[in-house]
């Protein structure tokens, strides 16, 4: 078969696995670290904390229909390990999610405001 033949099939697939994963983990409350609410959260029942286990089963299995490169793979999967130890020990806030980019004054002068023009010559 060809990717043209089977990429329709994989976001199929990795919806079912989603959602059969889903339900599972929500028959299953107790066995999966709950994530309590306080002041700042936006629910007020305790809820599963580990539901993205769940989501990236369903991409991983797409990525496995499709064939992906382990360079893509590798690193969702260790994203996933990364954020479910996360869940369940808790990380340092310096080992958790760095910010996405740095503060702009501590980029090169050019890099800041890349709408600006640059002189090559």
């Amino acid at each position: 078969m060809t990717i043209a033949e089977i990429a329709p099939v994989s976001p199929i697939v990795s919806a079912l696995a989603t959602l059969l994963l889903i339900a599972w983990m929500l028959r299953a409350r107790e066995r999966w670290p709950l994530d309590v609410p306080n002041e700042r959260s936006l629910h007020v029942r305790p809820v599963p904390r580990s539901g993205g286990i769940a989501m990236m089963a369903g991409v991983l299995s797409g990525f496995a229909i499709l064939q992906t490169p382990l360079v893509v793979v590798l690193p969702a999967a260790m994203l996933v390990a990364l954020s479910h130890f996360d869940d369940l020990r808790g990380l340092p806030s310096r080992s958790g999610s760095a910010p996405s980019s740095p503060p702009p004054q501590d980029l090169p002068s050019g890099l800041s405001r890349p709408w600006r023009s640059r002189s090559w010559s």
